[in-house]
């Protein structure tokens, strides 16, 4: 009887490690490079779940806050407090999500995309700077600028999507038209 209570055991353990595997497999991730003026890299997370799960706000069990003391460092923005891990809804081509980027320290900065999990094909990812109103796409070439040092609040985001490209090519045709 011990035995066929370990064979039961071990069996029902098997089942939940593969459920938990097959509905992690659901969460779509963008994952994100922030290298500061130092050289240090802060790595971000954007998953998009497919069941809404997840909302643009603040969700208990899936957003990660900041607890860090970086002097240089770029975070999501909820609700105007620090997340370096940032679950939503499912995906959708019209939303963009803040980033707060905090810095001590002038000099080059560095955003980039490393990669797509659980995604049929890649999507464009686009830094957005509101301040030159310009697009940057990050899928192969990182987004770099030098930056003064400060506290800069709605002015990068995080873009992405089909629509985003027909707006990145028109605004390029109408800068150069």
């Amino acid at each position: 009887m011990k035995n066929f209570t370990y064979l039961c055991l071990a069996f029902f353990c098997c089942l939940t490690v593969y459920a938990q595997t097959e509905s992690k497999s659901n969460i779509q991730r963008i994952r994100i490079d922030f290298k500061t003026p130092e050289g240090y890299v802060r790595h971000l997370l954007l998953g998009f779940t497919k069941d809404d799960s997840a909302t643009d706000g603040i969700d208990y069990g899936y957003d990660a806050r900041n607890r860090d003391k970086l002097k240089d460092d770029l975070n999501w923005m909820i609700n105007s407090q620090r997340f370096v891990i940032q679950p939503v809804g499912a995906y959708s081509e019209s939303k963009r999500y803040p980033f707060g980027m905090f810095l001590t320290n002038s000099g080059p900065i560095e955003i980039s995309m490393t990669a797509f999990e659980h995604f049929d094909t890649p999507i464009p990812v686009f830094v957005h700077d509101a301040w030159s109103d310009s697009y940057h796409k990050i899928n192969d070439l990182s987004y770099k600028k030098t930056m003064e040092s400060g506290v800069y609040h709605d002015r990068f985001f995080l873009f992405r999507g089909v629509k985003n490209i027909e707006f990145f090519l028109y605004r390029l045709t109408t800068i150069f038209a």
